[in-house]
């Protein structure tokens, strides 16, 4: 997916510019903008759910994908899904760089994951990826 228009102003405009329409044509619900702690911006469909956040100590920019099982709630980062399950290098998921730039390389994996991780297999595929069970009774009482 290509650049249009003029740069966006924000992070928030960046990620609704690129990955809003794909979410819009997958049927998500979002964007839910979220700045207490960091930028962030999140996207849901049924269990799944792609949360987009930016460092402003050093501009980088993270996916963390959730997914609701039975047990609770997987989720670990897009970056880490992808060089856990052998689909690429660190280096072939900016996490660095111009905003743009990073926002496309992510969109461009969620693109790519998105029938794994909405199918019969995602649960495997999360665990195969190092992603972490948040269980409801895992709430430290």
């Amino acid at each position: 997916m290509g650049r249009t228009g003029k740069p966006p102003a924000s992070f928030s405009a960046a990620v609704a510019q690129q990955f809003g329409p794909v979410a819009q044509e997958w049927g998500m619900d979002g964007p839910i903008e979220d700045h207490r702690v960091l930028p962030s911006v999140e996207w849901t469909l049924d269990r799944l759910s792609y949360g987009w956040s930016q460092d402003p100590s050093d501009g980088s920019v993270s996916v963390t994908v959730s997914l609701v099982v039975a047990e609770g709630v997987l989720w670990g980062s897009l970056g880490d899904l992808v060089v856990e399950n052998r689909l690429a290098v660190p280096q072939q998921v900016r996490r660095s760089g111009f905003l743009v730039r990073q926002v496309e390389s992510h969109v461009e994996w969620i693109r790519r994951l998105h029938p794994t991780l909405t199918g019969a297999q995602a649960q495997e595929f999360m665990e195969s990826g190092g992603a972490r069970l948040t269980s409801p009774d895992s709430s430290g009482e």
